[in-house]
């Protein structure tokens, strides 16, 4: 074996087992986490922010941000409000972005828009002045996609490490025809 191919067998041995030993979250157990802690907060001692905006975006609509420090909050003028805090891809964990908001109405979202070194939303109202303004905005995808603010609800109980996005539950199908009580037709 040449020695450059020795140096080459080494350093991917080495990058293999550089953090081997060191517990890595999966996203799931990234939100799982965030969420208990969300949850947790004391929305009182959370410092207030604003969105940054509105900039007319040249995809159309226009576009804001936010500038998180680690969390923060945003309260919108009918009183309504959002928790937030994100994680960014820069972290350089498998992660990737992700940020999580808790409502005034204590339910949670995800979007997975890129979040570095801002949240950057694009909306069609010319101002987000209510939490379901906020809600209709979309976050910056790969590939200049755009992506939907998606119910986060943890599924199993604080102790089950299952957690998945809610999703909509589809409509049963109605039977065809008229059914009695007894089930017959």
């Amino acid at each position: 074996m040449s020695a450059r191919l020795r140096v080459l067998a080494l350093l991917a041995v080495t990058a293999f087992y550089a953090n081997a030993g060191e517990p890595q979250m999966s996203k799931e157990e990234w939100l799982q986490s965030t969420y208990a802690k969300v949850a947790a907060y004391d929305v009182s001692k959370i410092p207030v922010t604003k969105l940054e905006g509105p900039y007319p975006s040249p995809k159309g609509g226009h576009d804001y941000f936010f500038f998180p420090k680690r969390n923060g909050m945003i309260r919108f003028k009918d009183g309504s409000w959002i928790c937030i805090t994100s994680h960014s891809a820069h972290a350089d964990d498998g992660i990737g972005d992700i940020t999580l908001i808790k409502t005034s109405e204590g339910e949670y979202f995800v979007n997975r828009g890129h979040c570095c070194p801002k949240l950057g939303i694009r909306s069609t109202a010319e101002m987000i002045g209510t939490l379901d303004s906020f809600l209709a905005t979309k976050g910056d995808g790969p590939n200049a996609t755009l992506l939907a603010w998606m119910p986060y609800k943890i599924e199993a109980g604080a102790d089950q490490p299952a957690t998945k996005p809610a999703d909509k539950v589809p409509a049963k199908d109605k039977p065809s025809t008229p059914t009695s009580k007894d089930g017959s037709r």
